[in-house]
């Protein structure tokens, strides 16, 4: 049988005990922590080395979602990218970032917003399909009709041979 996987912890007081991998709780990488949170590579990088917590596995750092949180909690981090830092003991001031940043985003879902409505205006509704398609139809039966008046103004006779074809033509498109 084979040893537990053990995984080494970073910081200082916990570097000297591994970790079971069954109780194991650090499971996101990088990449996904910088979505979630908003941040660069060398943002993230930072943090680490201020204190974030982390687990090194091979060249991999691990993160728990919840533990970065609190973290820049409890260190005045905003997740904002450029290094925006509350300074400690104005927990006011990281309010208003996360205020800020709100607000940022909710612009952001307005403008997707407003892009998806022009979008939607340039789509026409299936009603608005058929009742132009009834209006082309329309127009081109009128003209239809009147041409045989309109090739022929003194010849009856081939008026009525040309108004009697169209009405077929017509009565076979409308499936009669």
């Amino acid at each position: 049988m084979k040893p537990p996987v053990r995984f080494m912890a970073n910081d200082a007081e916990q570097s000297s005990r591994s970790v079971d991998a069954e109780r194991f709780t650090r499971t996101e990488r990088a990449n996904a922590v910088r979505l979630k949170f908003g941040v660069t590579a060398k943002t993230l990088s930072e943090w680490c080395q201020s204190g974030c917590p982390y687990d090194r596995v091979g060249n991999r750092h691990l993160y728990n979602f919840d533990e970065v949180a609190e973290w820049m909690a409890q260190n005045g981090r905003t997740g904002k990218a450029g290094g925006h830092r509350v300074p400690k003991g104005q927990t006011g001031l990281q309010d208003e970032f996360l205020r800020v940043r709100i607000r940022q985003a909710e612009e952001r879902v307005r403008a997707l917003e407003l892009k998806h409505a022009r979008e939607l205006e340039k789509l026409l509704s299936r009603e608005e399909v058929e009742r132009g398609r009834l209006d082309r139809i329309t127009y081109v039966r009128a003209k239809l009709l009147a041409g045989p008046a309109f090739l022929f103004p003194d010849d009856v006779e081939n008026q009525t041979r040309l108004r009697e074809w169209v009405h077929d033509v017509l009565k076979e498109f409308a499936g009669e």
